[in-house]
C-alpha cells in the first residue's frame, strides 16, 4: 500500500470521515430563551468514549475503511455500510460511527441506522445530533417509546446548550405520521413542566399543529401568565385565535403587541402579513412603510411596498420604491415589470415596453414578453409582436402551447382570423387533442364563418368532458348568433349557464339568445346582469343593441362610447352602433 493510501486511511479514521454529518431537523429558530435542565431521564449504557487518537491501525480496520469509501464513492451504499459499520465497531470511533449512520440513512437502510446510531450513541450518549436523528428515525416508523426516549434527549441536551430543546423535540416530533401523536409525544416530554414557560409554548406549537387550537390556546396563554409580555408567545397566541377562526381577536393581540414593542420588526411584519390576508391593505401598506422606515436598505419591504401601492393604485409612489430598488441594483426584474404594469396601465405604452424588455429573467420574464406583445399589436405593430413571440417560443420551448395561442388572439384581435387559423391547425397537428387549442379553434372557425368546424371542434371537446362550461356556451352563443337553431342553442347555453350561473360571458349568451328569440325585456335583464359584472365591449355591443330596441337610445349610445373609450381598438362596437344609427360615431333617431 502506497503513503498516500494509508495517509488517506489515517485521515478517514482519525476525523470519522470527510463527508459531513446529517443536518439536524429543522426546529424553529425565533424562540425566547429556554431553561438549562429539565427532569433527569435514564442514559443509555456506555463505555467512556474513546479519544481518536486511541484507534489502532490494525489491516482490517484499514482495510475496511478503505473498501467503505470505495464502495461509496461507487454507488454501493450496502457494501459501503457494511465496511463501514463494521471500521467503527473495530475503532470505537465516535466519528466512524457517525459515518456509518449517514450512510445507512442516506439510502434509507432502517435497520441499519438504528444498528448504527446505537453504536453512535453508546460511544457518545452527549451526542445531541445522534439523539435528533434517532428520533426522527423513530418518530417516522411510529417506534413511539424509543421516539420518546430519544426525544427527552434532544430537549435536555439542546437546554444545556443553548438551543432551546423543547421546540427542537417539538419539531422532530411533528415528523411522526399523524399530528395527534405528535402532540401526544409532546405532552409527555411537556409533562411536570407546568410552570416552564418554554416548554408550555413548544406544545402550544405542537398542538396548532395537530389542529387543537384549543390546547394551544390554553397552553400559551399559561405561558404569557408565567412570562407576561413575551413577544414570540404573543404573536403565537395571535395565530392560535386566527386559526381558531377569531381573525378580529388575533389582529387585536397582534395590534397590541407591536404597541409594546414597536421596534420588534417580526411583530410588524408579521401583524402586516396578516393584515394582508385579512384584506386590509391599506393597514398592511402602513405597516410596511414603518418597517421600510427602520429598514430602507430592505429590498423586501420595498417590494413589498411597491406591489402594495401598485394595488392600491397609488402609482406614483409605487414607482418611487421601484425605481429605488433598480438604483440599489435589487430585485431588478421584479421592479421593471411592475414599472412596466403600471405605465401600462397609466397608458404610456412606450414606456410600458421600455421596461418590460428590461426583465431579463425570473417568473415575469414571459408574461413581460406576451404584455410587450400585446402593446405592439395594439399600436399597430403586428410584425414586431410575432417577431417577439417568436423569439420567445424557440428560448422557452416548454411554454410553446401558450405562446402560440397568445399569438393566434393577437391576429385576432386585429381580425387576421385566416393567420390564426394557420396557428391552430399546426399546433393541432402536434398535439390533437389539447381542449385549450380546440376551443380556440372552434371559435376561430365561427368567426371565419365555418360553423361547421365549430361545431366538430367543441363537440370534441364535450365528448370529453360533457361539463365544459365554455365549449357549452361557446357553442351554445355560435347557434344564436350565426343559426336559426335558437332553441337548440338556448339548451346548450342553459347548461353552462346551471354550471356557472355568475359567469358573465354565460350571462350575456343567455341574453342574446333570448334577444333573437324575440323576448328582449328577458334580454335586457341578462345582459345587465353580465355587465354589472364584466365591462366587455361585446357585452357592451349587445346591451346597447337590447335598449336601442327599446327605444332607449340615449341609453344605448352612451354605453357604446364607454366602452369605446375602454377599449377603442374592439371590433364590437363600431358594427352594431353603424348598423342601428346608420352613423360610424352613432347618432340619435330623427324625430317625426
Amino acid at each position: 500500500m502506497s503513503i498516500r493510501v494509508t495517509s488517506i486511511v489515517l485521515t478517514l479514521i482519525l476525523t470519522g470521515c470527510a463527508s459531513g454529518p446529517v443536518p439536524p431537523t429543522g426546529a424553529a429558530t425565533t424562540t425566547p430563551s429556554e431553561p438549562t435542565t429539565t427532569p433527569s431521564e435514564p442514559t443509555i449504557p456506555s463505555a467512556p468514549a474513546p479519544q481518536p487518537g486511541e484507534a489502532r491501525l490494525t489491516p482490517d480496520l484499514i482495510y475496511d475503511t478503505l473498501v467503505g469509501e470505495i464502495a461509496n464513492q461507487r454507488g454501493d451504499s450496502q457494501t459501503a455500510f457494511q465496511h463501514a459499520y463494521r471500521a467503527a465497531l473495530q475503532s470505537r470511533n465516535p466519528g466512524m460511527a457517525q459515518r456509518a449512520s449517514r450512510l445507512a440513512l442516506l439510502s434509507n437502510q432502517h435497520q441499519n441506522t438504528e444498528k448504527a446510531l446505537t453504536l453512535w450513541i453508546e460511544l457518545e450518549p452527549d451526542s445531541l445530533k445522534a439523539h435528533q436523528i434517532a428520533a426522527l428515525l423513530h418518530a417516522k416508523h411510529n417506534a413511539d417509546s424509543k421516539t420518546l426516549f430519544h426525544l427527552k434527549r434532544v430537549a435536555e441536551l439542546a437546554n444545556q446548550q443553548g438551543k432551546f430543546g423543547y421546540l427542537q423535540a417539538a419539531a422532530i416530533a411533528e415528523k411522526s405520521n399523524t399530528p395527534g401523536k405528535a402532540l401526544a409525544l409532546m405532552q409527555q416530554i411537556t409533562a411536570g413542566q407546568q410552570q416552564n414557560p418554554a416548554a408550555l409554548y413548544a406544545l402550544a406549537v405542537t398542538a396548532n399543529h395537530a389542529k387543537r387550537h384549543d390546547i394551544a390556546e390554553q397552553q400559551v396563554r399559561t405561558a404569557l401568565n408565567l412570562k407576561p409580555g413575551w413577544p414570540q408567545a404573543r404573536l403565537l397566541l395571535a395565530r392560535t385565535l386566527i386559526l381558531q377562526g377569531n381573525p378580529d381577536a388575533g389582529l387585536n393581540e397582534l395590534k397590541a403587541a407591536v404597541a409594546d414593542n414597536p421596534s420588534d420588526k417580526k411583530l410588524r411584519t408579521t401583524l402586516a402579513r396578516t393584515l394582508l390576508e385579512q384584506n386590509q391593505t391599506e393597514q398592511a401598506r402602513a405597516h410596511f412603510i414603518k418597517l421600510h422606515q427602520q429598514s430602507p436598505e430592505n429590498a423586501d419591504i420595498g417590494y413589498a411596498l411597491g406591489v402594495l401601492s401598485t394595488q392600491l393604485k397609488h402609482y406614483d409612489e409605487a414607482k418611487e420604491y421601484f425605481t429605488s430598488l433598480i438604483e440599489h441594483g435589487q430585485k431588478k426584474d421584479d421592479a421593471h415589470y411592475y414599472l412596466g404594469l403600471i405605465n401600462e396601465i397609466q397608458e404610456q405604452h412606450d414606456n410600458a415596453i421600455s421596461h418590460y424588455q428590461q426583465v431579463s429573467g425570473g417568473g415575469n420574464q414571459i408574461d413581460a414578453r406576451i404584455r410587450t406583445a400585446r402593446l405592439l399589436t395594439n399600436k399597430g405593430e403586428i410584425k414586431r409582436a410575432r417577431e417577439l413571440l417568436q423569439r420567445l417560443r424557440l428560448r422557452t420551448p416548454q411554454h410553446q402551447l401558450r405562446i402560440n395561442l397568445i399569438e393566434a388572439e393577437l391576429l385576432r384581435s386585429t381580425g387576421d382570423f385566416a393567420s390564426a387559423m394557420e396557428i391552430y391547425n399546426t399546433a393541432l397537428k402536434a398535439d390533437p387533442d389539447n381542449l385549450d387549442l380546440l376551443y380556440a379553434r372552434g371559435i376561430n372557425a365561427a368567426d371565419l364563418g365555418a360553423i361547421e368546424q365549430m361545431e366538430r371542434d367543441l363537440q370534441r371537446i364535450l365528448d370529453k368532458d360533457p361539463n365544459h362550461a365554455d365549449a357549452l356556451n361557446a357553442l351554445g352563443y355560435t347557434l344564436a348568433d350565426k343559426t336559426k337553431r335558437l332553441h337548440e342553442a338556448k339548451r346548450y347555453i342553459e347548461r353552462a349557464l346551471a354550471l356557472q350561473p355568475d359567469n358573465p360571458a354565460i350571462l350575456d349568451s343567455i341574453g342574446w339568445v333570448e334577444y333573437r328569440m324575440g323576448n328582449v325585456e328577458q334580454a335586457r335583464h341578462h345582459l345587465e346582469q353580465a355587465a354589472q359584472q364584466s365591462k366587455d365591449a361585446e357585452i357592451a355591443a349587445h346591451l346597447g343593441e337590447v335598449l336601442w330596441q327599446l327605444g332607449q337610445h340615449r341609453e344605448a349610445l352612451q354605453i357604446w362610447q364607454e366602452a369605446m373609450q375602454r377599449e377603442p381598438r374592439n371590433r364590437f362596437i363600431r358594427p352594431v352602433r353603424k348598423r342601428l344609427t346608420g352613423s360610424e360615431q352613432g347618432r340619435l333617431p330623427q324625430s317625426k
